[in-house]
């Protein structure tokens, strides 16, 4: 019930999406803090590495990883996203790239397999321990894996989750917290997190809150406005220039968080 609950929900995201809209870089941005923490760890060439994107939605990562020459295969639970994902990766003619809708917390994979692994907002929605246990079976020795994930402690989010509680978040979202981080150092040989979107939660919250009173319904991907610059993105970049001078048990305080593993 729980998974059916899941593809649900990202099946009925899909019918919203604008596929023009998306911006295949955005999370690598390299002026941004996400970006600039993950872009630190990748290797300067993804020529001919093998990359599984679990979780890949609509799989604007995993075409940024093919353009740049990888192998990439994307996986999801909705076939919805699915088919978005193919038709995202035709706009971009993006070549090397295989989706299919498949489980993250079984991967259909060999042991030792892929270079690296990404997940964008994934461990969230299922299992931590049998996915994170999963990624790091199918990873090889010395490779990489990047999540980025909603974190639980920011006192904002609270709000946010009440409003969103009427179809904007999937039944079973639960907030990452320091309990799953050691669930992901356990098994990592070496984990590295950065807290980001502290104070530029704000910007979220106003801009959720202008679309909650100004329309009759607010779109599940609403996010996107700010984090693709269509709205605040001048005050985005100056808030996230903020954030990276806040000490680092501020950090947990984040909206996201952004974790690199090496196995």
């Amino acid at each position: 019930m729980f998974k059916n609950n899941e593809t649900q929900h990202f099946n009925k995201y899909a019918q919203e999406l604008n596929l023009n809209k998306v911006k295949i870089n955005a999370t690598f941005n390299s002026k941004l803090r996400e970006g600039k923490f993950f872009l630190k760890h990748l290797p300067n060439s993804m020529k001919g590495k093998q990359i599984l994107d679990i979780g890949c939605g609509v799989g604007a990562t995993s075409i940024y990883f093919a353009k740049k020459g990888a192998k990439v295969t994307g996986i999801d639970i909705s076939p919805g996203m699915i088919k978005k994902a193919f038709a995202l990766a035709r706009i971009h003619n993006a070549k090397k790239l295989i989706f299919k809708t498949a489980d993250a917390e079984n991967l259909d994979y060999p042991d030792n397999n892929f270079d690296i692994i990404m997940g964008k907002a994934i461990l969230h929605h299922i299992n931590i321990a049998k996915a994170v246990k999963e990624t790091h079976r199918v990873l090889r020795p010395g490779g990489l894996a990047l999540f980025s994930e909603p974190f639980a402690y920011n006192p904002l989010v609270k709000i946010y989750d009440k409003f969103a509680s009427c179809g904007l978040r999937s039944k079973g979202e639960k907030r990452l917290n320091l309990n799953d981080i050691k669930i992901i150092q356990r098994t990592f040989k070496k984990v590295e997190w950065l807290g980001i979107d502290i104070s530029t939660f704000i910007l979220f919250i106003l801009d959720f809150l202008y679309l909650k009173f100004t329309r009759s319904k607010v779109p599940i991907n609403w996010f996107e406005r700010v984090e693709y610059g269509e709205v605040l993105n001048s005050s985005y970049n100056l808030f996230d220039k903020i954030d990276g001078i806040l000490p680092k048990p501020i950090q947990a305080l984040g909206w996201k968080i952004v974790i690199v593993c090496r196995k």
